[in-house]
């Protein structure tokens, strides 16, 4: 990796979209995703790769079959790809989902890529703001917002947190809540 911090260099790579309108489709890939990996790419900073990005395993969670130039030569000025997709499940209630789906390996334990999925049976009468924040979100757990990878997270001195989160009982449920100090400043910043 680069000596220096950088912006962040994430590869939207569109899959099948087929489920989608072709107007919606077409707004997703040149407007919504490219003005969200532009966003990311604003407000995050990481030691850039050097080399080729690639990814050695065959598919992306269970959703996405990774392409054989993705494993070999790779990508050139890639630090994390995000594979976007579209589908039509009519039985599952929500708009859209992201999560990650393979980490560097090296002592960090980065993410390095992560997918987008759409469902076109709920994707319909967003506005143009919505699209981008349903996307903003979604890319938010494919990069760290993830249960699964809070395990990682790095105290300013590099290691890791021994303890990260507590449930609480509000207004009758059962509820996880961060407790990462800066998350816990902000929060009290925010609602006191």
């Amino acid at each position: 990796r680069s000596s220096s911090q950088d912006p962040f260099r994430i590869y939207a790579h569109f899959l099948d979209m087929t489920a989608m309108p072709e107007a919606e489709s077409w707004s997703l890939q040149q407007i919504v995703i490219p003005s969200v990996v532009k966003w990311y790419s604003n407000v995050l900073r990481v030691y850039n790769l050097e080399e080729n990005w690639r990814l050695s395993q065959t598919t992306c969670s269970s959703l996405v079959a990774v392409p054989g130039d993705h494993q070999n030569p790779g990508l050139p000025n890639t630090d994390y790809v995000l594979y976007v997709f579209a589908v039509n499940e009519t039985t599952k209630n929500y708009i859209a989902k992201g999560g990650f789906c393979a980490l560097d390996g090296n002592s960090l334990t980065n993410p390095t890529a992560g997918f987008l999925g759409y469902n076109v049976a709920f994707y319909t009468a967003l506005t143009p703001e919505q699209e981008i924040m349903v996307a903003r979100h979604e890319v938010a757990h494919a990069l760290a917002f993830s249960p699964s990878l809070w395990p990682y997270f790095r105290q300013p001195d590099g290691s890791l947190y021994s303890s990260y989160t507590t449930t609480v009982t509000q207004r009758g449920h059962s509820v996880t809540l961060l407790t990462f100090p800066k998350t816990l400043a902000r929060a009290r910043t925010a609602f006191g």
